[in-house]
C-alpha cells in the first residue's frame, strides 16, 4: 500500500511539474506575441518607441481599453537631476525651449522635436547618449504619487513646477487630446467632467498641484512659476530660472534666450518637427487646432472652479477667468 501511495505521489509531482512548465511556456509565448504586436504598433506610431518597450524583470506593460506602453526609466534617473513638472498644456514646451537656451548651444535645437533629445520627457522616451547638460533637466506630467522612480526617496530633490489657469490648460488639453485620439471624447463637457473628477491620465488640476506642493516639502530646492508671469515678465523670469539652474544670466543674455524661445521662433521650430507630427504645439493667441471650436460654458467653468477653488484662489486664478498678479502663494514655495 505504501508503495502505491509513493508511486501515486511521484506521478502527481511529475504531472504538476509538466503542467507548470506548460503554463510557463504558454505565458512566455503570449508575452512574445504581445511584444511583437506592440512593436508593430510602435513602428507605425513612432519608431523611437521600439527601443523603449519594456523587457526583463521589474518592467511592465499595462493593457486596458487602450494600449499603453510604460517604459521603465527609474534606473536611469539621478539624484542630481532637475525635474520640470506641470499639469498638461501649462507651458512646458515653452519652458523647455527656454531651459534649452540656457543650458545648451542654440544650434542643437533646429526643431521642437530636438527638445526630446536634451530635455527628455519621462512620459515618452529617454535618449541613449551622454551629452546632457549639467544639471540634466527632465520633463514629466506625472503627479507626485505616480512619479517615475518613486522607490528612491532621494530623487526629485530639485524641481521646477509650472502652473497655468486651469480654464486655459484644460481647454488646450482637450484640443490636444481631440487631435491625438478623437474617438475618446465627443464634447468638451465630457472631457471637463473626466478631468475634474480625476479620472483622466494625470488627474485633476488641483490634485496635481497639491501633489507637488507635498513633494516640495521633501525637496531641497523648488521653483513654482506661473505661465502668466512668464508672459508678463519674461526677462526677469528667465534670469530667475537661470539662477535656479546654477547658470547666472545678465539681462543681455536673457534677451538672447527670450528671442530664441520667442513665439515666432518656436513656430518655425514646430514646422520643422514636433513631438506630435501634424499638431501645431505653438499657436498664436487662442487659436484651436481641431475642428471642434468649443469653449468653456459658464456651467463648465463653475464645475472646474468648484473642484479647484482652493488652489485657484491661492495662485491668483479667478472664477471668471481672470489672473491676479498679487496672489497668496507668490514666492511661497521658492527656495
Amino acid at each position: 500500500m505504501a508503495f502505491l501511495i509513493k508511486r501515486f505521489k511521484e506521478r502527481m509531482n511529475h504531472f504538476m511539474a509538466a503542467h507548470l512548465a506548460n503554463v510557463q511556456t504558454q505565458s512566455q509565448i503570449q508575452h512574445i506575441q504581445t511584444m511583437q504586436a506592440l512593436k508593430v504598433i510602435a513602428s507605425h506610431l513612432d519608431p523611437r518607441l521600439i527601443g523603449q518597450l519594456p523587457s526583463g524583470e521589474g518592467q511592465f506593460i499595462e493593457l486596458t481599453d487602450e494600449v499603453s506602453l510604460i517604459p521603465n526609466y527609474a534606473n536611469r534617473l539621478s539624484v542630481d537631476d532637475v525635474f520640470l513638472l506641470s499639469f498638461p498644456r501649462s507651458g512646458n514646451t515653452w519652458m523647455r525651449t527656454i531651459i534649452g537656451g540656457i543650458l545648451y548651444p542654440h544650434h542643437l535645437f533646429q526643431s521642437l522635436q530636438d527638445l526630446d533629445d536634451y530635455i527628455p520627457d519621462l512620459n515618452t522616451r529617454f535618449p541613449n547618449h551622454n551629452h546632457f547638460s549639467s544639471p540634466r533637466v527632465i520633463k514629466s506630467h506625472q503627479p507626485y504619487h505616480q512619479r517615475e522612480g518613486w522607490q528612491n526617496p532621494n530623487l526629485y530633490g530639485k524641481f521646477i513646477y509650472i502652473l497655468r489657469h486651469p480654464y486655459k490648460a484644460i481647454t488646450s488639453y482637450y484640443d490636444f487630446e481631440r487631435f491625438r485620439a478623437p474617438y475618446l471624447f465627443t464634447t468638451l463637457g465630457d472631457f471637463v467632467e473626466q478631468v475634474v473628477m480625476g479620472g483622466y491620465h494625470f488627474g485633476n488640476w488641483q490634485q496635481h498641484v497639491i501633489s507637488w506642493l507635498y513633494g516640495a516639502k521633501r525637496a531641497q530646492s523648488t521653483l513654482f512659476l506661473r505661465y502668466e508671469d512668464l508672459q508678463k515678465q519674461t526677462i526677469p523670469t528667465i534670469i530667475q530660472i537661470g539662477g535656479f539652474l546654477g547658470k547666472p544670466l545678465n539681462e543681455a543674455q536673457a534677451e538672447i534666450i527670450r528671442q530664441f524661445a520667442s513665439q515666432e521662433n518656436m513656430i518655425e521650430m514646430d514646422k520643422k518637427g514636433s513631438e506630435v507630427p501634424g499638431y501645431e504645439l505653438v499657436r498664436r493667441g487662442d487659436e484651436r487646432q481641431t475642428k471642434t471650436k468649443e469653449s468653456l460654458t459658464d456651467d463648465m467653468k463653475a464645475m472646474i472652479y468648484a473642484y479647484n477653488k482652493e488652489q485657484m484662489d491661492a495662485w491668483g486664478y479667478g472664477a471668471d477667468g481672470s489672473v491676479n498678479f498679487d496672489y497668496p502663494n507668490k514666492g511661497k514655495y521658492d527656495r
